[in-house]
């Protein structure tokens, strides 16, 4: 069975790569393949079983290290993957607290201890056994805003040591480390006999046209920009 598995995952790549390379359309035959599956806790529910693949490649929640905490559940993956998808959007120093799939709380700083800080007193109540993911390094000044608050899960591309000795006082606490890197490839979801297949959730857009009124100002353009793409991130009617 390992030698046909190993020949079936060698023609999915081959197939993917030529098709990418010659026709710019999603293939009439989707082939996807999973690696180094393992099973979660629980799925979705407690009377589910939940299980997780990577693509074999270094980047994503799904080939993220984890560094300490408690076993990852299959809605910790989920949060964890939504609050990395947004802190994606930004190229500035920025802090999203993520919870039950939604961004209750989001600051973009220079300072990653105020983007901290103000990311979280967003919505207090929310960011409680929140999943928070920042786009930067997190240092021990950022690290010491949440050291008396329940987190469920920390996403970063890398974390000082200092910081990493003020996490680790944290037993329970999941602390991952991921590479920042954009990845613009098909989100599958399945449904009963099937999948469900689009490109991935972004901000970006063509242009910017005003509808009517006065030309917006700077800052409020900036503040435009920002709900957009926070918002983009947002379930239900945001």
């Amino acid at each position: 069975m390992r030698t046909f598995s190993r020949v079936a995952s060698y023609d999915v790549s081959i197939y993917n790569s030529m098709y990418r390379t010659l026709f710019d359309s999603v293939p009439s035959t989707l082939f996807a393949k999973g690696l180094k599956g393992r099973e979660l806790r629980y799925g979705e529910n407690p009377d589910q079983k939940g299980y997780i693949y990577t693509d074999g490649t270094k980047s994503g929640i799904a080939n993220s290290e984890q560094i300490q905490g408690k076993e990852l559940s299959y809605n910790n993956l989920l949060d964890a993957n939504s609050a990395y998808e947004t802190a994606m959007e930004f190229d500035r120093t920025v802090v999203v607290v993520m919870k039950h799939n939604t961004p209750c709380g989001v600051c973009q700083n220079d300072d990653l201890a105020i983007a901290m800080e103000k990311a979280v007193d967003a919505d207090k109540e929310s960011a409680y056994g929140s999943v928070i993911a920042l786009n930067r390094e997190m240092t021990a000044d950022a690290a010491a805003k949440i050291s008396k608050l329940f987190v469920e899960v920390i996403v970063a591309p890398s974390y000082s040591s200092e910081a990493l000795d003020l996490l680790s006082r944290k037993k329970n606490l999941r602390v991952l480390k991921v590479n920042m890197d954009r990845d613009r490839s098909l989100r599958i979801r399945s449904i009963s006999n099937g999948f469900l297949v689009q490109s991935p959730l972004s901000s970006d857009f063509e242009k910017l046209e005003l509808k009517s009124g006065s030309p917006c100002s700077r800052d409020m353009m900036d503040d435009l920009m920002f709900s957009w793409k926070v918002v983009t991130h947002c379930r239900s009617n945001a």
